[in-house]
């Protein structure tokens, strides 16, 4: 019997299973259990399109249960470049807010016990799409030393023992995508006051969500968040956030994270903790993303409730 004996819905299965049966990743190890040095090394990616790569931290507990918190702090910072031209740029805690925004998960820590001595772990994904293994969202096929990461690392003191470094990437060969993630740090420096402050957000690309690290969080005594009743200003007009109070924005995070949350208060409940955001893609369709491609300045409104320095992440979605 030939194919065109076989009904035609017969024959569109048939072409769906061969497509399918052509799909295929590559997960390939860049960087194997390095002991982990305070110092600030690039190592190259695979030339084929990249959905994400896979960062993990191998240690034994020194005293006791080490939190994320602490494990962050010998990550100083992950940089990912296309011919120069940074496609992230963050901190561990940003990057750990970012695997928080799309996944739910500030990382995955296992660990077996608070014994001292025993083995443990912490892993991040360095994405390029809001899913993983999207061949439309991952970043494109690059020629051989263009694409690399740095790692910027220091040893850890007494917290860790025996610390590795390990790195990995996740190729989708033959991948053509249309778009690929970047977030850039941008730290901004204490305004010298409390009050309105102003940051001048990228523009160019669709904004997907602008994460914020504080060091300040309601205390004993006080309801004073480092920045508060955050707005979005696009030619200084409001722009969808005309207000929103801090509190607001952690409610909301129910919509990507189950609001029962995460882990033990030696953990400090949230992973990163002091870290929120303002989503502009909480259908995780695109449906409300921001184009700025017409803007002529994009602007974070800040209501500054302590005088003090912030991490401000723009996540956005560049097209191809």
């Amino acid at each position: 019997m030939t194919l065109e004996h076989i009904p035609a819905f017969f024959n569109i299965a048939l072409l769906l299973i061969v497509i399918v049966g052509m799909a295929e990743f590559i997960r390939a190890n860049i960087l194997d259990a390095h002991t982990i040095a305070t110092e600030v090394v690039p190592y190259p990616l695979p030339v084929t399109p990249v959905s994400h790569l896979i960062l993990t931290i191998e240690y034994y507990q020194a005293t006791d249960q080490a939190t994320v918190a602490e494990i962050l702090t010998f990550l100083n910072s992950v940089i990912v470049r296309h011919r120069g031209v940074s496609i992230h740029n963050l901190e561990g805690e940003d990057l750990a807010a970012l695997n928080l925004y799309l996944y739910g998960s500030g990382g995955v820590l296992y660990d077996m016990a608070t014994t001292t001595a025993l083995w443990a772990c912490y892993g991040l994904i360095i994405p390029f799409g809001r899913k993983l293994y999207d061949p439309d969202e991952c970043y494109p096929a690059t020629q051989r030393g263009e694409f690399e990461v740095v790692l910027d690392t220091t040893v850890p003191t007494s917290t860790l023992t025996n610390a590795l470094i390990s790195l990995s990437a996740v190729s989708l060969p033959g991948a053509t995508p249309s778009h690929h993630l970047k977030a850039t740090l941008s730290s901004v420096p204490a305004p010298g006051a409390t009050g309105p402050n102003d940051v001048n957000l990228p523009i160019g690309n669709d904004l997907l969500a602008i994460l914020i690290g504080m060091t300040s969080f309601p205390g004993a005594s006080e309801y004073l968040f480092g920045a508060d009743d955050l707005r979005l200003l696009f030619d200084n007009k409001e722009l969808d956030i005309v207000s929103a109070k801090a509190p607001e924005l952690l409610v909301e995070m129910i919509n990507r994270i189950q609001a029962t949350n995460r882990s033990t208060i030696s953990q400090f409940h949230m992973i990163p903790s002091l870290y929120t955001w303002m989503d502009f893609d909480p259908t995780r369709d695109g449906q409300y993303m921001i184009d700025t491609r017409t803007a002529a300045r994009l602007k974070l409104r800040l209501n500054m409730g302590v005088n003090e320095a912030l991490n401000v992440t723009p996540v956005e979605l560049v097209a191809l």
